[in-house]
């Protein structure tokens, strides 16, 4: 390498390697439906080229990020929402001012860490339905596209 490319801003590499369409799908693979994905591999690869354990492993990941995605929502919308402790603390009268204050600024911190780790967790999933979505396309690239007993009969 160069010493231009050792010390690019950026970190990337100036040359950056050819993607085919269906790699950049599977790059976006956290987007897409196990529904849309197996309809373009049985497109591509054939009609036995898809196991019925890989669809069922991929719809239990989809749905375990959905899962996820709906918390991170939850917990977005909730620290949205308990802004208005702190806020409206000021609007209370005087003893109760600074306890409401102080349980406002800790509920936003709860609520914070429960967002933090919301987001990794629906960050660690999209990543385990990527691999996934990786793995059953090199399998069905590489797999013969003959019937067998545990193919799927589309």
């Amino acid at each position: 390498m160069s010493f231009i490319d050792l010390h690019n801003e950026d970190g990337f590499p100036r040359n950056r390697k050819r993607v085919t369409p269906f790699e950049g799908f599977l790059r976006a693979a956290e987007h897409v439906s196990p529904n849309v994905f197996f309809r373009e591999i049985l497109r591509r690869f054939g009609p036995y080229s898809v196991q019925r354990q890989d669809v069922d492993r991929a719809l239990f990941l989809f749905d375990r990020v959905q899962r996820a995605k709906e918390r991170v929502y939850f917990a977005f919308t909730s620290v949205v929402v308990a802004l208005a402790v702190p806020v409206g603390s000021f609007f209370v009268i005087d003893p109760f001012r600074w306890p409401a204050l102080v349980t406002g600024i800790g509920i936003e911190l709860l609520l914070g860490a429960y967002f933090s780790l919301a987001h990794r967790s629906l960050t660690q999933r999209r990543n385990d339905y990527q691999v996934w979505l990786g793995v059953v396309h090199r399998s069905a690239r590489s797999r013969p596209n003959k019937g067998g007993p545990d193919v799927l009969p589309f």
